[in-house]
This record gives structure tokens, C-alpha cells and sequence, in this order.
């Protein structure tokens, strides 16, 4: 059995496309991403997560204290507050948006790159693995 992405996306366009010529489409693919045919396919799916796994899904700003920037005091909640509790923290995109609390984003965030400059060592701390947590 072949182990080449051509292989593994020719296999899985078939099932999708089963009238087409699923190895043209493959090509194409392939062509478009700029990968050579050859190209090894990808490790088998691997899930790191499981029911013991508690995430938290959050706003940078969503906890907040006066004078003090908020990811230095999400950090310092996460710290205080949830250390032996969360697997993992996602936090949503925070970028300007219009209405739906974040869903309806008003620039790219290329653009919105700006308002969060000079937190990176702090988003790095939050992300870090923390005890009792796992690094996903």
C-alpha cells in the first residue's frame, strides 16, 4: 500500500467522487498546494484529548482588574484560580468586531496585529503547560 498524500487524497476523494478520476483531482490538489506528488501523507489522526480534559474557552479581556493589562491578569486568574483545574485555555481572536461578542470581525487581523504587540511573552507564559495540565 502506498504511503504518498497522492495515495491517501486519491483514496479519500474516491469515496466523496466516485465517479471522477479521483487521481487527476489528486494531481490537481496536489498542484495547487504546490506539493510534489510523492510527498509522504500525514500521520494517522491522533487525539490528545479525552473526558478527563477540561478546556477553557475564554476572551483575552473577559476577566479584568483595573490598571493592569488583560492578559497579565488572565494569567494571573488562570494562576490563582484555576491552576489544577484546566487541561487547556483557548483564547478567542481578538480583533474589533461589530456585533456577536467576536464573531463578526471588522479588519484583518494583519491590521489588528497591533493591539495585542508587547503581550507575546505573556501569551506565552498562559499557553506554556502549566502543572497538572497537558501541552496540546
Amino acid at each position: 500500500m502506498s504511503n504518498t498524500l497522492h495515495h491517501k487524497l486519491a483514496t479519500m476523494l474516491d469515496v466523496v467522487y466516485p465517479e471522477a478520476d479521483t487521481g487527476v483531482l489528486a494531481d490537481q490538489l496536489l498542484e495547487t498546494m504546490g506539493l510534489a506528488w510523492d510527498t509522504s501523507a500525514p500521520p494517522a489522526h491522533q487525539n490528545n484529548w479525552d473526558e478527563s480534559d477540561v478546556m477553557l474557552i475564554t476572551y483575552a479581556d473577559t476577566v479584568q482588574r483595573k490598571g493592569e493589562k488583560p492578559l497579565q491578569t488572565l494569567n494571573r486568574f488562570l494562576d490563582d484560580c484555576l491552576n489544577d483545574t484546566m487541561s487547556a485555555v483557548h483564547i478567542l481572536p481578538f480583533f474589533p468586531y461589530s456585533s456577536d461578542d467576536g464573531f463578526s470581525v471588522t479588519c484583518r487581523p494583519a491590521a489588528a496585529g497591533s493591539r495585542i504587540s508587547g503581550n507575546g511573552s505573556i501569551l506565552a507564559r498562559i499557553t506554556s503547560s502549566r502543572p497538572g495540565q497537558q501541552t496540546t
